[in-house]
């Protein structure tokens, strides 16, 4: 599912100024599981900055290239997201649901 990734998507997460709570948990779990610590997340304006990188360092890109996430990042990220429902996250965004599904997956 996360071929549905598409441009319009990552423009809908770079419109966000101050995203709904389980849109900023979210990425901050998607973006652990590409590698990035946790406290270089709290700020949305540093998810954006990685939102909006491009080449082999943009989103789509990356979540491409991964293999599988580091033991330590995923139990990080199952604490992070514990609680968090799938209609939860999509009524909060929709476009960030493809992404949830991911990272419960790759959490799995």
């Amino acid at each position: 599912e996360i071929e549905s990734l598409t441009r319009p998507i990552v423009a809908e997460l770079k419109s966000y100024t101050s995203p709904p709570l389980p849109v900023h948990k979210t990425m901050t779990a998607v973006f652990m599981l590409l590698g990035e610590e946790r406290k270089t997340l709290r700020e949305w304006n540093s998810i954006l900055i990685l939102i909006k990188s491009s080449g082999r360092k943009s989103l789509m890109s990356r979540i491409r290239r991964f293999k599988k996430g580091d033991k330590l990042v995923v139990q990080e990220v199952r604490k992070l997201i514990a609680g968090m429902s799938y209609d939860e996250v999509q009524n909060a965004g929709k476009s960030v649901s493809c992404l949830f599904r991911w990272v419960l997956k790759v959490c799995e």
